[in-house]
């Protein structure tokens, strides 16, 4: 990464991605690095953003086309903090252990028990869940 590029604008500039939402840019600042969940991650620009940032990274989104192009870029950035995966979350068993659980524009698509279930995972006391 070019050092005159901040780490939230570097896949943006890159890869054209939309820039990394300003909630887990503030988010990632505030708590040390650990397990996260992306829900819904779509091109990956948070997911992504976090892998940089230090984050043991799972990225679930229920779009292949997007998880594939995800996929493309964690390989030719040589990434290996960060997974990608095909996952319907309406339909998922959430299960894990996270230190810091996000989603951004996806809860709105959710059924209303999957959303509850999805903070269940969060390690208590949970140290960040975000959702805009």
């Amino acid at each position: 990464m070019s050092a005159d590029i901040q780490p939230e604008d570097y896949f943006h500039q890159r890869y054209g991605l939309t820039r990394t939402h300003s909630e887990v840019v503030a988010a990632a600042g505030e708590i040390p690095a650990g397990r996260a969940l992306d829900l819904g991650c779509g091109g990956g620009r948070n997911a992504l953003y976090l892998a940089l940032k230090g984050f043991d990274v799972t990225a679930w989104d229920k779009n292949a086309v997007a998880i594939a192009e995800l996929s493309r870029i964690i390989d030719a950035e040589g990434l290996s903090n960060i997974r990608a995966t095909v996952q319907d979350l309406n339909s998922l068993r959430f299960q894990g252990d996270y230190d810091f659980i996000l989603s951004t524009v996806v809860m709105m698509f959710l059924q209303l028990r999957q959303s509850r279930r999805s903070f269940r995972i969060c390690r208590p006391p949970p140290s960040a869940a975000a959702i805009t």
